[in-house]
């Protein structure tokens, strides 16, 4: 008798389960999507990771209380925690597997790595990789690369708040590397500045 329809059949076409070693007709049987194995219905579950139904003896259960196949378990190399492959990614920085809710995502390229990988932005606060931050020649701070300007008088850089441009020429130039005219109050470079001999005011 089958002990998935009840129905009765001939020993020669039963089969039995390698997990609960109940029997039933070979038409009966499903079969595991990862391994192959076939298996009565009621011992096959479906993965949360990767939607594929495995045999109910190989599974297991993330920390977060997903289940999947234990050929798709990964572990947080910064947490340690036991998860399923689709709830760790790869760090753009270490190539190291994260957990989804610990990464950081930079808001420069979009790429995520660990807590203790990136680096933060001194002007805006947004997330970094290290390799997408500049240090200000002006402040010292770190800033986002793709908020930098650069001094066309001397090539240094600082963040894109810090710049100035000459009134005069229209250089891009950094805020210390300026001046203001007492007569007109335009911005200039210092190294453009005259002062005059009777008052000691500076112009262009």
């Amino acid at each position: 008798q089958s002990a998935v329809s009840g129905r009765v059949m001939a020993k020669s076409a039963a089969i039995t389960s390698p997990l609960s070693n109940r029997m039933a007709h070979a038409d009966e049987f499903r079969q595991c999507e990862i391994t192959g194995s076939h298996v009565l219905p009621d011992e096959l579950i479906k993965s949360d990771a990767s939607g594929k139904t495995f045999r109910l003896d190989e599974r297991f259960v993330s920390v977060t209380g997903r289940q999947g196949h234990h050929t798709e378990r990964a572990t947080c190399d910064f947490s340690a925690q036991e998860l399923l492959s689709d709830e760790v990614v790869a760090s753009a920085v270490s190539g190291r597997k994260v957990s989804k809710s610990l990464a950081r995502q930079s808001a420069v390229s979009g790429d995520v790595a660990a807590p203790d990988e990136i680096v933060l932005c001194e002007f805006t606060g947004v997330t970094l990789l290290p390799v997408e931050f500049l240090t200000s020649h002006v402040s010292g701070r770190q800033f986002r690369c793709d908020e930098q300007v650069s001094s066309e008088l001397s090539g240094r850089v600082g963040h894109r708040s810090e710049g100035a441009t000459c009134s005069w020429t229209g250089r891009q130039l950094l805020c210390v590397e300026t001046t203001a005219s007492d007569l007109s109050g335009r911005l200039m470079a210092k190294s453009d500045e005259c002062l005059s001999p009777v008052s000691g005011r500076r112009g262009h």
